[in-house]
């Protein structure tokens, strides 16, 4: 095959502790020998370099021209891209400056995985100019981290999207019982919309915890034809229809209980009602951290309600829990935000919460909570399987 046919892989050895090269050695060659496995890997090249400053990572992006970018960096106690400046002190790269340096390769990088040297900042400032940022925390165990690479690799030499080879690596490493602070985080490149201007596409930023700054209640109508990034819950009552055809005057009162209830949960948390669905709630949150936090309240309240009353005096509400952009036209709420959001509800437990993977990235570190992943599924009308998470009650 033509070498300049190929597919490019750049390995560069950021700068690390001398105790970990031997290891970093180790790590390219399971890499280098997994993609040669796979079905399409000679369609693949592997270049690797040892580039410990910025000056050597753009001449080494300018050399080889790599379609994807693959940053090994182990030992530091700091997280993030660093180098060694003269004295031997050791500095991170400044954020702007790696955002500069990829905007100047955007046209071709693809990817970038941060392997053992992920910074929330820099990930994000590559994220504006590259397609996918994959971050692989510092203090995930070496194995756990070649583990995910090798499985990343794998199904890239599949002929895998680098989205699809994400949640294999993902629940690759999770069927090995690893805990949920080991999953790497996932960037998307914030895209505009060609039918709308310049507004922001969904994006993985929002692992970050805040979100968006949410306008109030009575600046919706403002927002006509805009649109904002936020996490979106969705709440539904477990066979509504059976309820209302076994008695319809109850229900219809039950209803207007536990909606009420909801309502009044969300505004302690800062959320607000995007829409009623007759049966169930669209809120809204600043914060995935915060949507997480009503939810589970919610639920606790419910089931707790629910030992004390007669069994037809208990209405059962799942919940679904996405991150995501709405677009508000006139009185109405658009955008796959809120399409993701109500299909997790439906895969939630009665009296549980369905979380996506986006959500459960945030939340994890941030809520002491009994999380179990349901693996990779796909929901009607999404084309990509997403990885999801189960609250159970």
């Amino acid at each position: 095959m033509d070498r300049n046919a190929l597919k490019k892989i750049l390995i560069l050895a950021a700068y690390v502790s001398p105790s970990e090269s031997l290891n970093l050695d180790r790590e390219q060659h399971e890499l280098e020998r997994g993609l040669q496995r796979t079905p399409q890997g000679d369609r693949f090249e592997i270049l690797t370099e040892q580039a410990f400053h910025p000056d050597d990572w753009r001449r080494a992006l300018l050399d080889n021209e790599p379609h994807i970018v693959h940053f090994l960096g182990r030992g530091l106690e700091i997280d993030g891209l660093a180098f060694e400046e003269k004295g031997a002190r050791i500095r991170l790269v400044n954020a702007a400056s790696l955002g500069h340096l990829f905007e100047s390769f955007r046209s071709r990088i693809e990817c970038v995985l941060l392997d053992g040297c992920y910074s929330k900042i820099q990930a994000e400032a590559i994220a504006r100019h590259i397609p996918y940022t994959i971050g692989i925390d510092r203090g995930i165990d070496d194995r756990v981290a070649v583990n995910f690479a090798v499985n990343f690799y794998d199904e890239i030499g599949s002929g895998r999207s680098i989205e699809k080879a994400y949640d294999f690596a993902c629940q690759a490493i999770a069927d090995r019982g690893i805990s949920r602070e080991s999953i790497p985080l996932f960037k998307r490149q914030e895209r505009p919309f060609s039918n709308s201007g310049d507004r922001r596409a969904v994006s993985d930023a929002s692992q970050a915890g805040k979100v968006q700054n949410i306008p109030a209640s009575g600046s919706l109508m403002s927002l006509a034809h805009s649109s904002t990034l936020a996490a979106i819950v969705f709440t539904d009552v477990v066979d509504s229809t059976e309820h209302m055809v076994a008695n319809e005057r109850q229900t219809l009162e039950l209803l207007d209980r536990d909606l009420s209830f909801i309502r009044e949960v969300a505004q302690c948390f800062d959320g607000r009602v995007l829409k009623s669905m007759g049966d169930g709630l669209l809120l809204y949150f600043d914060s995935a951290v915060k949507a997480v936090a009503c939810a589970q309240k919610i639920q606790i309240a419910f089931n707790k309600v629910a030992n004390k009353l007669p069994r037809d005096r208990v209405l059962q509400h799942r919940i679904g829990i996405h991150v995501g952009e709405v677009f508000f036209s006139g009185n109405d709420v658009l955008g796959t935000g809120v399409n993701v959001a109500a299909r997790l509800q439906g895969k939630a437990r009665p009296g549980g919460i369905c979380l996506s993977q986006i959500v459960y990235q945030v939340v994890c570190r941030h809520l002491d909570l009994k999380i179990e992943c349901i693996g990779s599924q796909y929901l009607k009308g999404i084309p990509d399987a997403i990885i999801l998470y189960q609250i159970n009650p």
